[in-house]
């Protein structure tokens, strides 16, 4: 036996060992797998033809069949693997429920245990990763390092207890103890009580804020030359960044993108080469701008505030209307939020406040809302009528939006669309139609590109109190349908009764010039009645029209021959109520028959 073993260039120790390579391993069992050594209780138990693997420690790779070039050291270690190959767990019941995950190296106490499929995950640490089972391309080091992760990927965590908020997240990273990230492609350093130093190493300087950089550059200020502050903006334009044009005491950015401190002395030198620093009020009046191109923003007036990328975004003598403009231009893949305004006040406190209308190029997205209806607001309260006959003039259509006759307003949605056209709802409500004015485009040295448009907008919400009110008016008929129902339906049980105490008498007669048209049996009836009719010989043209109480029509049948007859009407699928169906031939109505459909 021992001759065996020794060839093969296997070591199998401890009971049940089933590493091999030969057809026998030390129970005699033949077995296919080789160069895998087994140490431990049950260790490579359940191998086949897996091969290089190293299992160290009770249960180590116990269920492993096909798997190869795994290591697994510790109790448990790797216990549940099958098919999952290149993984290293090293720890008591690291990688335990493992299957067919590949690439992952787990270190420390059940670091990744619940792992199944995931792939190429780095976790060191006691239950690092702990929760993973189908997450990828994670990095987790330290205690309970990512352990809420379950799904996502690309994460990483550094540190006691970092970690995500969510088991979904993608490119997350948590840098330092009990540092927690919540959103997708976001890096937290440190937890709320974390101040962030650069350049403090060594200095005897403790950051006081929560970031701090500090730099050796002896001339980081405004008019120095080879200064650097330590901090510089890199690629803010397509072209290099130029010089700002700073008021007096700021930070600013110089042509390099360095952040200088500009003092507070007045100066006479131009800034940029294109004009003069000013310091007193009677260049400008309570004007401020940010500009990132050359001309980004030159003062129109009085009280402006002007933040773009464009150039003559607004310039002196301009027409625009707007006091505050944004000018931004989104990124791909990654979008770039261009204004936002963040409030986590009480009741009462907004966010942002408009007193105007208000012109949203694209969609808006909203998690709800509300709309000012008190009727402190209102006068002349009366109530709507004729909801119905309104809302059956309102014409609904299916669309797909054309972005060739207004491109300013990058409609990309190519999904198909549903909504009325305003031109035929003013011919309707013309209240809820309202014309608009799409702004017009300029370009990046201010050239109008496109001219402004007038679009014609509906109040979709302003719907909704006629379509309630055509509800209402609808039940009313319903109900009063259902009364006629219900009477009828009296009658007819009487006169069913009647006749069942009646001596009846069969007799046929027949007139082949006769026009008849019988009363449909069963009637009221749920699914399916019959009618009988004679046409006369000399007919030529006849059908039975059935109509809705409405006086739509619902269906008409055509009669080719003469002479007695019989339609069956299946009907499963009509709403409830009454109908009429008529006899008609050679042009002329003969006879009229109601009939009753109910559920």
């Amino acid at each position: 036996m021992k001759k065996q073993i020794m060839c093969a260039g296997l070591i199998a120790l401890s009971f049940f060992a089933r590493a091999q390579n030969a057809s026998y391993n030390i129970n005699s069992n033949p077995i296919t797998g080789f160069n895998n050594t087994g140490f431990g209780f049950q260790t490579l138990l359940s191998n086949t033809t897996g091969n290089h693997n190293a299992a160290t420690g009770n249960y180590a790779l116990m269920q492993n069949t096909t798997g190869s070039q795994n290591s697994a050291h510790g109790m448990n270690a790797l216990r549940f693997n099958t098919t999952g190959e290149l993984n290293t767990a090293t720890g008591s019941t690291a990688l335990y429920s493992n299957t067919s995950g590949v690439r992952n190296t787990s270190t420390g106490f059940e670091s990744m245990r619940q792992n199944q499929t995931g792939v190429s995950n780095c976790a060191n640490g006691y239950w690092a990763l702990y929760s993973n089972i189908d997450g990828s391309g994670n990095t987790a080091d330290g205690f309970r390092a990512l352990f809420t992760n379950t799904k996502g990927t690309l994460n990483t965590a550094l540190g006691f207890r970092a970690d995500v908020a969510s088991a979904s997240l993608t490119n997350a990273t948590a840098i330092g103890a009990n540092a927690s990230v919540v959103g997708n492609n976001n890096m937290i350093l440190g937890d709320n009580n974390v101040n962030v130093g650069i350049g403090l190493s060594g200095v005897g300087i403790v950051p006081a804020n929560k970031l701090e950089l500090n730099t050796t550059a002896s001339s980081p200020y405004f008019g120095s030359a080879n200064g650097s502050s330590g901090l510089r903006f890199r690629n803010m334009t397509s072209t290099a960044t130029p010089m700002a044009n700073p008021g007096a005491g700021v930070l600013s950015v110089d042509a390099n993108g360095d952040v200088i401190y500009v003092p507070s002395t007045p100066s006479t030198s131009n800034f940029g080469g294109s004009c003069s620093l000013p310091f007193t009020s009677s260049n400008l009046s309570s004007d401020y701008r940010v500009g990132l191109n050359g001309k980004a923003v030159n003062f129109s007036g009085t009280g402006n505030v002007n933040i773009g990328d464009v150039n003559d975004c607004m310039f002196s003598g301009s027409s625009s209307p707007a006091r505050l403009w944004v000018r931004n231009t989104f990124g791909s893949p990654n979008p770039i939020v261009g204004f936002r305004v963040d409030n986590i006040g009480g009741p009462g406190a907004y966010a942002a406040y408009f007193s105007g209308d208000v012109f949203s190029n694209g969609v808006t997205t909203s998690l709800g809302g509300f709309v000012s209806s008190d009727k402190t607001i209102k006068k002349d309260i009366k109530p709507i009528a004729n909801g119905l006959d309104i809302l059956n003039k309102i014409q609904p259509k299916t669309y797909f939006l054309d972005n060739s006759n207004v491109p300013q307003l990058n409609l990309g949605d190519n999904r198909l669309q549903y909504g009325v056209i305003a031109q035929e709802l003013e011919t309707v409500l013309p209240e809820l139609v309202k014309e608009i004015t799409v702004a017009n485009q300029i370009d990046n040295n201010g050239k109008e590109i496109y001219t402004a448009k007038q679009l014609k907008s509906v109040n979709y919400t302003a719907l909704i109190p006629i379509i309630i009110t055509a509800v209402k008016e609808q039940q009313q008929i319903i109900e009063k349908q259902q009364k006629q129902i219900d009477a009828l339906l009296a009658i007819n049980t009487a006169a069913s009764e009647r006749n069942k105490t009646l001596t009846q008498t069969n007799i046929e007669l027949s007139d082949k010039n006769a026009i008849v048209l019988d009363q449909n049996v069963p009637n009221p009836f749920a699914e399916n009645t019959s009618i009988t009719y004679t046409i006369p010989s000399t007919f030529k043209t006849a059908q039975i029209i059935f109509t809705g109480i409405d006086g739509k029509i619902i269906k008409t049948a055509e009669i080719k021959e003469s002479g007695s007859g019989k339609i069956n009407v299946f009907a499963a699928d009509l709403s409830s109520g009454l109908y009429t169906y008529s006899l008609v031939i050679d042009g002329q109505v003969k006879e009229t028959k109601k009939m009753i459909k109910q559920d």
